[in-house]
């Protein structure tokens, strides 16, 4: 499955959501996480594409694009504890 710059735009915010820069380390998009590390990970698991493909298509990253994200459409509910 190929993702197209948009998809990997998206995943780029949603990786540096989860892991900004700081203390002098970069930012899971500075280390090429929606480039390089997503190329390696879908040779690795190549069934992933599509459940990836469908986060991203339900996930917005707010402007600045990698700034804040914004869920949009949850499609499934807190586990009950």
């Amino acid at each position: 499955m190929n993702f197209d710059p948009a998809q990997r735009a998206v995943l780029a915010g949603l990786a540096d959501v989860l892991i900004p820069a700081g203390d002098g380390m970069p930012s899971a998009s500075a280390g090429a996480v929606a480039e390089e590390g997503l190329n390696q990970v879908l040779a690795a698991l190549p069934n992933l594409g599509a459940s990836l493909a469908d986060v991203l298509a339900r996930a917005k990253v707010a402007s600045p694009p990698r700034s804040s994200l914004v869920w949009l459409e949850p499609t499934r509910q807190p586990m009950a504890s």
